[in-house]
């Protein structure tokens, strides 16, 4: 597979910020990419396929197939368990066993850092690290990651998993960026002391890694962090965040532990509903938590190019 200049690749997950930057790039790198999507989309250079992803995944699909590039999952962070397991769990191996079908031999598992936990840690988080638990959704992540392992061992197929931060895209209105600018309309303007660690990655730089990951030999069996090539203290992201949108520095500074008492009693009271602020969101965002890349860029390859210190106050802009 490895030999080949030109690889058929499915991508799942493409209408999402990983899988539709990713499809597009894999098509501009001349591969024959097959989106499986639940509703009829245009992505340019790639073949799309509906499916519902029930029952026998890709049935009727019956092409040779020589990478699997799965970015299904359900993100929402203030979910229960029980409640993501169907998605980030069950429907991972049955993903797998699809690829199998297909004949499959490389299958890249783009998963999540919260697979790690969700306690800070004062160096570079590693692939091996144990920050207890990681919620409902870092958990279904972690168990799911482990799940694919296992499957795609009995099915002889080779599989690599991808630990990306939280993402930021092209746009201001894409994943992290967007989630910044909605801060920054609110009064608060720290939780926590603004010296932990906040580590985003760009899109176009996890694109670069899944494809890495599936075309590169002699890393099968391994996982990798991906994230960007600048952590950054929480108060220089908030300063030239609000630098970028002229507003000012000077809010409401929230402790640690207020905020998280905050966030279960609004988990409590929401009822299963979105709560206006999650334990997840509390942690992640209060917590230092910079990720060693290392591994990543000496076996994988990956070279991150996009620096947020420069890329969100050109977004955030953007979108004023």
């Amino acid at each position: 597979m490895m030999e080949k200049t030109t690889l058929k690749i499915i991508v799942t997950g493409a209408t999402g910020l990983v899988g539709s930057n990713l499809s597009k790039k894999l098509a501009e790198l001349g591969h024959d990419v097959i989106c499986p999507v639940r509703r009829m989309v245009k992505i340019p250079g790639c073949r799309i396929i509906l499916e519902s992803f029930e029952g026998n995944i890709l049935e009727n699909f019956n092409e040779k197939v020589d990478v699997f590039i799965n970015n299904i999952g359900h993100i929402s962070e203030h979910l229960s368990y029980k409640k993501l397991k169907s998605v980030n769990v069950d429907l991972q191996g049955e993903l797998v066993k699809s690829a199998g079908k297909l004949g499959v031999k490389r299958y890249v598992q783009v998963s999540s850092v919260a697979v790690m936990g969700l306690e800070g840690r004062d160096r570079p988080i590693t692939e091996d690290d144990n920050l207890g638990t990681g919620l409902g959704y870092g958990d279904t992540k972690r168990d799911g990651e482990k799940l694919v392992f296992e499957t795609c061992k009995n099915l002889e197929i080779e599989c690599v998993a991808l630990r990306p931060t939280a993402i930021y895209g092209n746009t201001p209105k894409e994943g992290m960026a967007d989630k910044i600018g909605g801060i920054l309309k609110l009064p608060i303007r720290m939780i926590g002391s603004g010296e932990q660690i906040w580590h985003l990655v760009h899109v176009e730089d996890v694109s670069q890694s899944c494809i890495l990951a599936g075309t590169k030999p002699g890393i099968d069996g391994m996982i990798f962090n991906i994230a960007g090539p600048d952590p950054m203290k929480a108060h220089e992201v908030v300063k030239i965040a609000c630098s970028a949108v002229n507003v000012s520095t000077k809010g409401m500074k929230i402790p640690s532990w207020l905020a998280m008492a905050v966030a279960n009693i609004n988990t409590f009271f929401a009822f299963g509903g979105k709560p206006m602020v999650s334990k997840f969101a509390v942690s992640l965002l209060s917590r230092s938590h910079e990720y060693d890349i290392k591994k990543a860029q000496e076996l994988l390859g990956f070279d991150p190019k996009k620096f947020l210190s420069k890329e969100l106050p050109n977004l955030l802009r953007r979108g004023k």
